[in-house]
């Protein structure tokens, strides 16, 4: 008999609440993956984020990460639907080929801090069962590296 590959594992990150997040201007729950934080420090990541949603406060693609980042407002909701789909998937597209920028909807950024690429997305609890309890605004920091932008995958980041 033949041995059968193993399944392919499943990649996950560690999500670490960051606690100096309230200390420069951020009203909203902030958590990065561990692995992001591994080559980042805190201060730097908040600071550069804060300043990047300050420096852009007249543009309005961004109003949505400044509204849930700096008054833990929630995101519009809505379905997920085709629309919600295509729009991860060529964003997910645009990262992957190394391009930052917003997504359409404005809930998520990819920007470069330091050499590293980081995406930020803002959660909102959409897509979640009405049974669940509500989840708090908040704003999740990552390696933009297309892991976790394939929309088979996207609803890790909207929990």
């Amino acid at each position: 008999m033949t041995a059968q590959a193993p399944a392919p594992a499943i990649a996950v990150e560690e999500m670490l609440a960051l606690s100096s997040a309230a200390a420069v201007g951020f009203r909203c729950d902030v958590l990065a993956s561990s692995r992001l934080l591994a080559v980042l420090s805190e201060a730097r990541l908040l600071e550069r984020i804060r300043d990047a949603l300050i420096a852009t406060d007249q543009d309005p693609a961004l109003a949505v990460l400044r509204s849930v980042a700096f008054h833990a407002l929630r995101p519009a909701g809505g379905k997920l639907d085709a629309r919600w789909w295509d729009q991860t998937r060529r964003f997910g597209e645009r990262v992957r080929a190394g391009i930052g920028g917003v997504i359409e909807r404005g809930d998520m950024m990819a920007m470069h801090i330091d050499g590293v690429f980081v995406l930020c997305t803002a959660t909102s609890g959409r897509g979640l069962p009405p049974y669940l309890p509500p989840v708090a605004p908040r704003l999740l920091l990552t390696i933009a590296d297309g892991a976790g932008l394939d929309p088979r995958g996207a609803l890790a980041f909207i929990r």
